[in-house]
């Protein structure tokens, strides 16, 4: 389902309490009422971002609910993920940056992506045991990781249902983040892309309700508010 709300963008606050464990390695409303990919939101988006340009129309918030997403597997098909935003329509189905939510059964290989790096967000339950490159870690929930798609990876969550969200962009382009943000009223750019994934039900931006991992794609326009607590996911242009 597409949603889409004239409030403007999400952005993080200055004012906002940010909590992360982090782990550096390597250095009009539309209302469809049918499950709609990301692919489809990431394109009625960038289809708005030039229509803006050209005549000042409005930009409007975006929200992608995760139930309507479908499983996708892994680039190595050892699992299985859920993507909520990239550009691969803009990129000839090749993307440059993706966010989306993969689940861990047992013991997992991530897959490797040379040229991409990942910042990672353990949603839980409970906590994961990774292997990077032959270093163990503990990453609690909430936790996050950065690390090169070349590294070796290999997880294993410590109870069932484990959910993990993974913001991935070409290191030539992107530099990928992920901060836990709580309530704020959130200040706009222009330069960045930000989402906000709500890490619990009622969370909501401008008082649109989500529900547990619905996401927003933030565009430029007015400040808003945001209750709740979410993952705020950022993509910086390299310069």
């Amino acid at each position: 389902m597409i949603k889409t709300h004239q409030h403007g963008a999400i952005l993080f606050s200055r004012q906002s309490r940010i909590a992360v464990s982090r782990y550096f390695l390597s250095d009009q409303t539309v209302d469809t009422g049918l499950p709609v990919s990301a692919s489809v939101v990431n394109e009625m988006m960038e289809l708005a971002q030039n229509y803006s340009k050209e005549s000042n129309f409005i930009m409007t918030m975006s929200i992608v609910r995760y139930a309507d997403l479908s499983p996708q597997l892994w680039k190595n098909g050892k699992g299985v993920t859920r993507t909520l935003f990239s550009d691969d329509l803009a990129n000839g189905g090749d993307w440059t940056w993706k966010i989306s939510i993969a689940e861990i059964t047992g013991t997992q290989p991530y897959s490797r992506y040379p040229g991409i790096r990942r910042s990672q967000v353990a949603l839980g339950p409970g906590a994961v045991d990774l292997v990077v490159n032959n270093r163990q870690i503990d990453l609690p929930v909430e936790g996050i990781i950065v690390f090169e798609g070349e590294d070796e990876v290999e997880a294993t969550p410590r109870s069932e249902g484990f959910l993990d969200l993974n913001v991935m962009a070409l290191k030539e382009n992107w530099d990928p983040q992920a901060l836990i943000l709580d309530s704020a009223v959130i200040e706009p750019s222009a330069e960045v892309l930000q989402m906000l994934i709500a890490l619990h039900d009622h969370c909501t931006v401008n008082g649109e309700q989500l529900a547990y991992l619905d996401a927003v794609k933030l565009v430029p326009g007015s400040p808003a508010t945001a209750t709740g607590k979410f993952v705020l996911a950022s993509l910086a242009p390299q310069s």
